[in-house]
């Protein structure tokens, strides 16, 4: 066989293995997944009833597998907590723009059969949230010891866009739908300081929805009972300070094909107060 017909043989060969190792490594999902930010609250034995808060946040980090796409976004909320006697309870909605970058190592194929429509593709998402946590509280502090918290996202953008154009056979898994709800639990540490408090919590969320139930979209690989199903989810970890009316926080998500960190500040807006008189 001369090297001209093996040629003609083989590059066929070639470019389908091509195609069949990126499919097996290219995931889409919403950028939403591992961009909860982290939400103050006044101490239990403070004197505060309720406030309000204004939180401005930044978020970077890499997506996909094997962490090779790029993605920020700003965030934008607003939101008031509550509290009662041994509970707390909050809520509240924002906005955030960002920027994700699809990686150039993925072949991938749009339905009109376009190739390399890769870049940067802009997103935005608006959301709801809300949640509640069991507190104990102590002389110095109090222990949040577990909490529950909600959020519901409605995207939209050029990234959105392109999720739904990809064509699903050049891919391992893409998530198409616009709507994506979480739902994380989370405890965490308190302490008090003379003008403030500081603390650190730990935060696991899952995602919702039928496209979030299955890592590997129905892809992957099979036990004695079928598809092995996973959620995508994620654990975030936050250290917190407060001066005054302000909190700094740095947070860390680490989870299915995510990683990413988000530095941000919560400002009181208002609060009221009440009577209180605690046992310690």
């Amino acid at each position: 066989m001369t090297n001209q017909a093996l040629t003609r043989w083989l590059l066929p060969l070639a470019i389908a293995a091509l195609i069949s190792s990126c499919k097996t490594q290219s995931y889409y999902v919403s950028p939403a997944l591992g961009n909860n930010h982290y939400v103050t609250q006044p101490l239990q034995n403070g004197d505060e009833k309720s406030a309000f808060y204004a939180n401005g946040s930044f978020t970077t980090g890499l997506a996909n597998e094997y962490l090779r796409d790029a993605q920020y976004s700003f965030q934008a909320n607003a939101y008031n907590v509550h509290q009662f006697s041994l509970f707390k309870g909050w809520y509240g909605g924002g906005l955030s723009l960002g920027s994700y970058e699809v990686g150039y190592s993925s072949l991938l194929i749009n339905y009109a059969g376009e190739r390399n429509i890769n870049g940067k593709k802009f997103y935005g998402t608006a959301n709801l949230e809300g949640g509640m946590s069991f507190v104990w509280p102590f002389r110095y502090g109090e222990w949040r010891v577990i909490g529950v918290s909600g959020n519901l996202y409605n995207e939209f953008g050029s990234y959105l866009s392109f999720r739904k154009s990809v064509n699903k056979d050049s891919v391992s898994g893409v998530a198409t739908s616009a709507t994506l709800g979480s739902l994380g639990f989370s405890s965490e540490f308190v302490g008090k300081l003379r003008r403030g408090e500081i603390g650190y919590a730990i935060q696991y969320n899952t995602m919702l929805g039928p496209q979030y139930s299955d890592l590997d979209f129905g892809k992957g690989a099979t036990n004695a009972a079928g598809y092995h199903r996973q959620r995508y989810g994620y654990f975030a970890t936050t250290f917190h300070v407060t001066i005054n009316r302000a909190t700094y926080y740095t947070q860390a998500n680490v989870g299915n094909r995510i990683l990413s960190f988000q530095c941000g500040i919560n400002y009181k807006i208002s609060s009221t107060n009440k009577k209180h008189t605690s046992p310690y």
